[in-house]
């Protein structure tokens, strides 16, 4: 059985590989545009968020041909309502290299720093936030949402019919 080990270890070495390199960091990180004479009131979140974007291929056809480090930015950024930049953020690039699966993704991990009047404005126009967390793209959404669509949500969540909530927010993240 230890000779299989010492066989099996080494070929499955040859054919799977990769590594992570830290590509930079920075203090305050943002692709969107900044209104810096109100930077006294913006707010730093207390968690960390990550964004990722990767380019994957499967037995040499892509399945997204280009990771992009301005969409992890941006999904890092979005993950908390209001969000406008990232304070003390750290980037990655990660290169995955198996047989027939290659990934290359772009990670930025900081923490958001948002703008209240953006916040308050938002929820003033739409009346209600809702948050869940989103499974397939493993992360929270958080999204406005009206008074109807609360109410419903409400409602199927009070009444426990999971069925009815999935459906209100299916319905509601495709908007």
């Amino acid at each position: 059985m230890k000779k299989f080990f010492v066989l099996i270890i080494p070929i499955f070495m040859l054919f799977v590989s990769g590594c992570t390199r830290r590509i930079g960091s920075a203090t305050i990180l943002s692709t969107k545009n900044i209104d810096f004479a109100k930077f006294a009131s913006f707010k730093k979140t207390k968690e960390r968020v990550t964004g990722k974007d990767a380019a994957r291929l499967i037995c040499l056809i892509p399945i997204k041909a280009d990771a992009n480090l301005k969409e992890a930015i941006d999904k890092a950024i979005e993950k908390v309502p209001g969000g406008i930049a990232l304070y003390d953020v750290v980037m990655y690039q990660t290169n995955i290299f198996a047989l027939i699966y290659i990934e290359n993704s772009y990670s930025i991990e900081g923490t958001v720093i948002t703008d209240p009047a953006y916040v308050s404005n938002h929820l003033n126009s739409t009346g209600h936030i809702i948050s869940y967390y989103d499974s397939k793209a493993k992360e929270q959404v958080t999204l406005p949402v009206s008074e109807k669509d609360y109410n419903e949500l409400k409602s199927a969540l009070k009444n426990e019919d999971g069925d009815a909530a999935s459906n209100v927010l299916k319905r509601i993240a495709s908007l």
